[in-house]
């Protein structure tokens, strides 16, 4: 084989990637917020070709510790925290009278699940009876086979309390919390 066998072709260049335009129904809000970056820009002194300077940023001043309000900076990337009047979320009394009716409203976490743990509980005491009925068949029936069969009921026998002692004690987990037990 020559060289000329293993010459691939080099995958295709991609195309280099358009510069960003938003979306039709965004258009004016980022025409706006170009139109206030560039009210708002300014430069101190001159600069070096490639290297961008920023004003210098203005002393925030005393905020109150309780509410503040992150909102996007006009004069850069970042965010700014600003001051917001007025009584604080948690110390409004009409947003706590609000959510106290809402909570009355809302039905208790688990009211209706503990049906379903009493019923798969249920179900399973019921399988671990069926398979503690078919272990003591099994060993009954094994007295002739030998200890294959024995093992086999005794097998069946284990699962049987196994499924039945998980059940009951759903059951009975389930009844005590709610207060009947």
């Amino acid at each position: 084989m020559s060289d000329q066998d293993f010459n691939f072709n080099p995958p295709p260049r991609r195309e280099a990637k358009k510069a960003f335009e938003p979306p039709p129904w965004e258009r004016e809000q980022f025409e706006e917020l170009a139109r206030r970056r560039e009210d708002e820009h300014v430069v101190e002194g001159p600069t070096v070709e490639g290297e961008e300077t920023f004003a210098a940023a203005e002393p925030v001043g005393e905020m109150p510790p309780a509410v503040i309000e992150v909102g996007p900076s006009a004069k850069g990337p970042g965010l700014t925290p600003q001051p917001v009047e007025g009584p604080s979320p948690e110390e409004d009394p009409r947003i706590e009278a609000m959510m106290i009716g809402l909570r009355n409203e809302e039905p208790a976490f688990g009211s209706e699940i503990w049906k379903a743990g009493i019923a798969s509980g249920v179900v399973l005491a019921s399988v671990g009876a069926v398979l503690i009925v078919w272990g003591v068949f099994a060993i009954a029936a094994a007295s002739r086979a030998g200890l294959i069969g024995l093992l086999g009921g005794v097998v069946l026998l284990v699962f049987g309390f196994g499924f039945a002692g998980v059940g009951g004690w759903m059951a009975f987990r389930i009844l005590r919390q709610r207060g009947v037990l």
